[in-house]
């Protein structure tokens, strides 16, 4: 297939337009992040430091079975094991065996050191509800990516089957009319997530911490540093809907993990093969009972008919799988899984964004089920979670955090940003 590339004139405009985007930005940008907090069934509440770390003074953390079997804590804390939203022991701390609490696979452990040690301690009791309350994940963000960019550039960007920027504006156009703030992410976002502030290349544009769904648009290319973060993203409380071939190369296009998805583990599914024969994978079926599935067609229309063809892992639970045009099964049910949902993570095994598929009308309503089901995951536990938006002028300087940059013309910023300045330029003025 054929189509034209973004090069010569059509380029060298584009680049002007991401160059004079990012001098209007860069005096402006800075990356804010409010944190979580708890509130007990009597009212009071304490913020969360963190998910998912080492335990530091006066800090609350929440671990989740992410981390670990167990919090690994020293004595010098308390600890709350919480299962079902309820409060089933507390670890006053001072012994032992009041450390170093277990994580249970349906809740969480709260641990607290110091002055949130005492809130735990005068506050909770074995019974009491607990609810966490999410203020800084407010977003839904977009992984715009160079790397895939130029997997895109290489197949046709224009090509009917390769509609690169079509796909971007049909997901922000979605996520837009359910109502939700969609920020984009760039490779060097991603890349520098975790990073040392005083380490960073140049300024980081959007905050992971801000960002409660994150969306790989089919990402096919992603670089070994994206994907820890990925992993640690999810880890400490994000939510992620990994679509068609997202993580299934490195960033040069060669196949990592034997040929597998790098996310795979996170996903919960295996790769078999891709298909794009007529006839073949012409609908999405759905599996099981589930949230996605409300108010949806049993079955929703596969316009495209290209399909990856996976097999669920022992951690992956298929919610829907392939169906022929004869609306019989396309595989066997070992390798027939086309939606799968794992760690805290939506897959679906084709680009539903592709211009044909995103014109059926149900099509747009499973994925919009799929992104306000994550959207509204609890990160603790897989439950539900209030979201609160601070509507204040004012915001408290603890947690705020104000990237340095190494200056505008830094090579590195030019190069990470200038992709997706590009296409951000041209998916949300267009």
């Amino acid at each position: 297939m054929r189509g034209r590339s973004l090069t010569g004139r059509n380029y060298h405009a584009a680049f002007i337009l991401a160059f004079t985007l990012l001098i209007i930005c860069s005096a402006q940008l800075k990356v804010v992040a409010t944190g979580d907090y708890l509130r007990t069934e009597t009212g009071k509440e304490h913020e969360v430091y963190a998910f998912n770390q080492p335990r530091g003074p006066n800090q609350l953390i929440v671990y989740t079975s992410e981390y670990g079997e167990r919090t690994g804590t020293n004595p010098w804390g308390a600890e709350a094991i919480v299962k079902n939203g309820k409060v089933v022991e507390l670890r006053h701390g001072f012994l032992a065996q009041d450390s170093d609490s277990p994580i249970p696979e349906e809740g969480f452990v709260l641990s607290g050191h110091g002055t949130a040690k005492e809130w735990l301690t005068s506050s909770l009791e074995k019974g009491i509800s607990v609810e966490l309350i999410q203020k800084g994940r407010t977003k839904v963000g977009v992984l715009v990516s160079g790397y895939n960019l130029n997997w895109y550039n290489q197949m046709g960007l224009d090509a009917p089957d390769w509609a690169f920027f079509q796909e971007m504006k049909n997901l922000v156009q979605l996520i837009r009319n359910q109502g939700y703030k969609v920020v984009t992410v760039s490779d060097k976002d991603l890349e520098q997530a975790y990073k040392p502030e005083e380490t960073l290349d140049r300024k980081v544009f959007t905050n992971l911490e801000e960002i409660k769904t994150l969306i790989l648009p089919n990402t096919r290319r992603l670089s070994q540093e994206e994907v820890r973060n990925l992993k640690r993203y999810v880890g400490s409380g994000g939510t992620l809907l990994a679509i068609m071939q997202a993580s299934f190369r490195d960033t040069s296009d060669k196949k990592v993990e034997n040929g597998d998805y790098q996310l795979g583990d996170l996903l919960g599914i295996t790769y078999d093969s891709f298909s794009w024969k007529q006839g073949k994978h012409s609908y999405i079926g759905k599996d099981k009972d589930h949230e996605i599935w409300q108010g949806i067609d049993s079955m929703v229309k596969n316009e495209r008919g290209w399909a990856m063809v996976n097999s669920p892992s022992s951690d992956g639970r298929v919610l829907g799988v392939w169906y022929d045009s004869d609306k019989e099964a396309s595989h066997s049910s070992d390798k027939n899984a086309a939606i799968v949902e794992g760690t805290r993570t939506l897959y679906i095994g084709e680009q539903l964004l592709a211009p044909e598929n995103f014109e059926n009308e149900e099509t747009r309503k499973l994925l919009g089920k799929m992104v306000s089901y994550l959207y509204d995951m609890n990160p603790s536990a897989g439950g539900r979670v209030t979201v609160e938006t601070d509507t204040s002028q004012e915001q408290t300087e603890k947690g705020k955090t104000n990237q340095k940059s190494k200056g505008f013309f830094d090579p590195v910023m030019l190069a990470g940003v200038g992709a997706v300045a590009i296409i951000a330029g041209y998916i949300f003025m267009s």
